[in-house]
């Protein structure tokens, strides 16, 4: 993919509630969010309906974050390219054209944690083991990991450690010490 693609023009000042296609006409306001679409509740969209194909800007740079969040298509939160028939992540092609290809058995891990940013410099090849781990959803460090082993061999049982550890069940306890996750940590 990093061969000579490369995302067009770099982004333009607009004002909040035109179309960014440069028609000069108001967009709508939707009355719910949905993040998948970019949609906040009481925010203008960003386009008119059938405008998205004019769009002469891919991103717009946050001034604070400095995360380039993009402005076309998005699935479930991520920016998308449609190139040569097939659609690819946009921070994959904005890293590949910068870096080069995303290295063998590694994908890209948003530093930022802002799904829409593209920017390269936010992004990082990992293992999907890291990637998951460092996800919103993981409810361990690798230091919990070590101290869970460090409880259980001073004879805590699986439900004070999932206490301890503010775990809902001691499912996840009982995973790390069977070796069924996290296994790659020492200690």
């Amino acid at each position: 993919m990093a061969d000579n693609r490369r995302l067009l023009n770099m982004p333009e000042e607009t004002r909040d509630g035109y179309c960014k296609c440069g028609c000069g006409m108001l967009t709508t306001v939707p009355k719910y969010s949905d993040a998948s679409k970019g949609w906040v509740s009481g925010k203008p969209l960003d386009w008119l309906s059938g405008h998205s194909s004019r769009k002469k800007v891919k991103y717009v740079v946050d001034p604070i974050t400095r995360c380039w969040n993009w402005v076309c298509h998005l699935y479930e939160g991520y920016g998308r390219v449609f190139l040569g028939g097939i659609w690819y992540p946009a921070h994959v092609i904005t890293y590949e054209t910068k870096y080069g290809p995303v290295p063998d058995g590694k994908e890209l891990d948003h530093l930022c944690r802002n799904r829409k940013c593209c920017n390269p410099d936010h992004v990082e090849p990992v293992t999907h083991m890291v990637n998951a781990r460092r996800g919103l959803k993981t409810k361990l460090t690798e230091d919990d990991v070590r101290g869970i082993r460090v409880l259980s061999l001073e004879g805590k049982s699986q439900r004070e450690i999932a206490f301890i550890f503010g775990l809902m069940t001691h499912t996840t306890v009982g995973r790390v010490l069977r070796g069924e996750g996290w296994k790659d940590v020492d200690g």
